[in-house]
Parts: structure tokens; C-alpha cells; sequence
């Protein structure tokens, strides 16, 4: 988005300090943004429902609704158009869908202008690495919307709410949009290692790039480290989130270096200079990342978080070399870790 310029006419209004687009080149990259009454209406009402219905449900929903998860400090719904599991969510279904379409609408947008003001290339630039719409009947979309509720903590439980309550993590896709009814809790991990808090205004999304995003950049946009933190002083109320991550599906190739390259070829290192396809991407980033989103290791994975390194490691270590052989270069990478362009072992996937 350019300053003064809204996003499709009525879904974004004025723009924040610093340029959305060139926020995503910062370190850590995120924006937070802005949002027209509409969006901001409709979004509210989908959250208000959302948060009722997870609470009528408890821990027991409905036979048949297959995208709800509960977790140790947090339930979620998730809501995929055309899967046959997480396609029906029951009376919610048509709010759902209304809302899929206005967040697909935003993140598409921010993309293009990611494109074309940030990367200096055409605004269609990402098209590829996305779902083709509208869906055709029979196909699953690679995006999905997810409805997080954490509950009030009772207070002994409110006493250790000072350390983070989800583990730090990127995610997996090309953006996580995040509207929330409380704006404190998220945090965002610069390079060096420290936190900073992320404060979300009323009428007012989060976004931040994820794992495919910065392959589908050739690594000029990076995957931001983000966790929850949920502090005592607020630990007493519930915390409720209305989630669209925007993901590519597994067909896609992603192969803009060519258009990259043309103002940006200094930039690029040459582990990105390859195409790859988003399902041998996210093969691989199921190995080289913890998943948070499985239950029965949640609370070892969520302990462990503040001792993680914040580094890039490589996944595989070398063979002793034969004796008087010379050893490999300190930034030799894999074979796969050369294709799909980015390294390391992080925790993933659970969101404000």
C-alpha cells in the first residue's frame, strides 16, 4: 500500500507510520495494519460469535467438528474451505466463509504491495504461489482460518503466567493475520535475541511473514520469530483471536529469482537461487521444525522454549573426514538445504 491509498477501496484505511510494505524488510519484519469499518465490523462480530461458541463447547464440541483442538493453555477452531473434516463448522460456517474472503482480500493485497513497493517487481509477483480462485468444487484450500480462545487462568495458574505460554515459533506460510480482542501478548524476537511487545489497536491486524514468504523472496523478506506471552496482570481474562494464515499450496513452484534478481541479485544468497515447490518446502520444514500444535507435546516444547538458541543451525552433521582429507567449507549446506534455500531447527505454528 502506498501512503493515501486504500486497499481495494474499502478494506484498508490510512496507513501507519512506516510504510507496511517496507516494514516487511525490517528486522524483525511485521506490520501492523490498519483496517476499513467494514473489515473491522465484520471481523469483530466473527470473533464475538467465535469466542460464544467455543465457550457454549468447553472441552466437548459437537459430533462432527473435526477442527476443533484443545490444548494445554488455549482451544482453537480451525476452519478449511473444501476439506472434508475442517470444511463444516456447524452454524458458523457461512460467518466463516465471510470472513476467509475479506482476510484473503487484505493479505493478497499486502502482498502485491510487498511486491511492488518493497521489491521493486510487478504486483502479481507472488500469483503463483497462490490457490487459484475461486476454488473450484473438490479442491482443499491451503489457507485456513483459526478461532484461538485462551481461558481465564484461575490464580495459582495466574503465577506462572510469567513466562511465555506458547513457545517461540515461525510459521510455516506466507502470512499470519492476526486480529485479537486484547492488544497485548504478542512478541516478536529481534536478531540479536530480545523480545520486543507487539501492541494491536483497535481495528487493526497483525501480519507477519512466515517460512514460504521468505523462500518465495529468495530470503529478502525473513520469517519472523514471534511468541505469546500471557502476563499476570492480565492472565484473569480470556484471550480471543480470529487467525487467517495465508499458505501456498503444495503444487506451487516458487521460483522468482529471475524478477528478483533484476534489482536485488547482490542480495540474494545463492541457496535461493533455485525454484523449489512449496510441498518439498514444507517436507522439509516439518523436519527441521518442532511442531507446538501436538498436544501431548506442548507443555515439554513450551518449557524448553526460553533456552532455545536463536540461530540457524545446519540440520545434518558431517561425516569425520578421511584422514588428509581437507574438511568442508564452515558454509557448506546440504544438498536439500541448497534446494529449498533455508536452514535451521525452530519451534512453529501456534498463534496470538
Amino acid at each position: 500500500m502506498r501512503s493515501g491509498k486504500s486497499v481495494r477501496g474499502r478494506n484498508a484505511a490510512a496507513l501507519p507510520d512506516r510504510s507496511v510494505a517496507q516494514a516487511f524488510l525490517q528486522d524483525p519484519g511485521y506490520a501492523v495494519v490498519p483496517l476499513s469499518a467494514h473489515v473491522t465490523a465484520t471481523l469483530t462480530t466473527a470473533l464475538k460469535a467465535f469466542h460464544g461458541q467455543l465457550n457454549s463447547w468447553g472441552q466437548h464440541p459437537p459430533q462432527g467438528v473435526a477442527g476443533f483442538k484443545s490444548f494445554p493453555l488455549k482451544n482453537r477452531l480451525e476452519y478449511r474451505p473444501g476439506h472434508p473434516s475442517f470444511g463444516d463448522i456447524g452454524v458458523l460456517q457461512q460467518m466463516a466463509v465471510e470472513v476467509v474472503q475479506e482476510y484473503d482480500e487484505v493479505a493478497q493485497d499486502i502482498l502485491s504491495e510487498i511486491a511492488e513497493s518493497a521489491l521493486s517487481a510487478p504486483s502479481t509477483l507472488f500469483r503463483p504461489a497462490l490457490d487459484v480462485a475461486p476454488l473450484e468444487r473438490g479442491n482443499i484450500a491451503a489457507s485456513r482460518l483459526e478461532a484461538i480462545q485462551y481461558p481465564a487462568l484461575n490464580a495459582s495458574a495466574r503465577l506462572a503466567a510469567q513466562s511465555p505460554s506458547c513457545q517461540a515459533r515461525v510459521d510455516r506460510g506466507l502470512l499470519t493475520c492476526i486480529f485479537a480482542d486484547n492488544p497485548q501478548g504478542l512478541q516478536v524476537q529481534q536478531a540479536s535475541g530480545t523480545w520486543d511487545d507487539v501492541t494491536l489497536p483497535a481495528g487493526h491486524v497483525i501480519m507477519l511473514p512466515g517460512y514460504t514468504l521468505e523462500r518465495a523472496t529468495c530470503g529478502l523478506v525473513k520469517a519472523t520469530r514471534h511468541r505469546v506471552v500471557i502476563k499476570s496482570s492480565a492472565a484473569s481474562c480470556a484471550r480471543n483471536a480470529l487467525v487467517y494464515k495465508l499458505r501456498s499450496p503444495g503444487s506451487a513452484i516458487l521460483d522468482l529469482y529471475p524478477q528478483l534478481s533484476v534489482r536485488h541479485a547482490n542480495s540474494i544468497p545463492a541457496r535461493f537461487r533455485g525454484p523449489v515447490a512449496v510441498g518439498e518446502l514444507m517436507h522439509f520444514f516439518d523436519a527441521t521444525h518442532d511442531s507446538i500444535n501436538d498436544i501431548a507435546r506442548a507443555n515439554t516444547l513450551e518449557s524448553a522454549s526460553s533456552s532455545r538458541p536463536n540461530k540457524r543451525i545446519k540440520t545434518e552433521v558431517a561425516a569425520p573426514s578421511p584422514a588428509g582429507a581437507s574438511a568442508p567449507p564452515h558454509n557448506q549446506y546440504s544438498q536439500q538445504e541448497q534446494a529449498v534455500g533455508c536452514i535451521g531447527r525452530q519451534a512453529t505454528e501456534t498463534t496470538f
